[in-house]
């Protein structure tokens, strides 16, 4: 009879400390969980806004040095075939604009559509711009006639590059932002399975020889 009360004390220990185990790994599971559903959702915010429109700001960038490229190319060759690829810079542009005003996160912010949107209308003005400057240069003998033309459609030139590069950076950081959170939580996962590891240890180790 003796040797039950030992039996029934070191049986009592392994059930606590079964006990402890079991509850730490249900609540690491739970952390883990809710850590994971929230990297699952960034991901899937940065696959469909975040990075769509990083790359679509970069398309917008890219096709407005083309307009440039191509108006002045026109001028140089006295010939209007480079007007046809400003017109499909600009479509290209427009479709982008286009994406970019239905993003979520962009709608939320109505100072960056209204900022997109003017982007838009001063490019299209822009490429009139352009034309203009360059039915001048090739009509009227040259950049004696259309010499101040040039000059300011290279000045609308920087400006427009300017805030473009402006609205591709701050939509670039946007998509590191969602990068970097994904990091930050997968880092906090990792950080809480081994502190909660070592609690289970700990614990079920306290129990079973206190």
């Amino acid at each position: 009879m003796s040797l039950s009360f030992p039996r029934k004390g070191l049986a009592r220990k392994m059930l606590l400390g079964f006990g402890a185990l079991i509850g730490l790994v249900v609540l690491m599971a739970m952390i883990n969980s809710v850590s994971l559903l929230r990297v699952g959702s960034r991901v899937g915010q940065m696959e469909v806004t975040a990075l769509p429109s990083a790359l679509h700001a970069d398309q917008i960038a890219l096709n407005t040095k083309r307009i440039q490229q191509n108006l002045v190319q026109a001028a140089a060759a006295f010939t209007k075939d480079n007007f046809k690829y400003a017109d499909l810079a600009m479509e290209d542009i427009r479709a982008s604009v286009a994406v970019l005003v239905k993003n979520p996160l962009l709608r939320a912010d109505a100072r960056a559509i209204e900022e997109i949107q003017a982007i838009e209308r001063d490019l299209i003005n822009f490429t009139a711009m352009g034309k203009n400057m360059a039915e001048i240069y090739m009509s009227q003998g040259g950049i004696d006639a259309a010499g101040a033309q040039l000059d300011a459609f290279d000045a609308a030139a920087r400006k427009l590059v300017l805030r473009v590069e402006t609205l591709q950076k701050r939509l670039a950081n946007d998509a590191v932002d969602a990068m970097h959170d994904i990091s930050s939580t997968l880092d906090s996962v990792m950080r809480m399975t081994l502190v909660l590891t070592g609690l289970s240890i700990v614990t079920s180790l306290g129990i079973a020889y206190g």
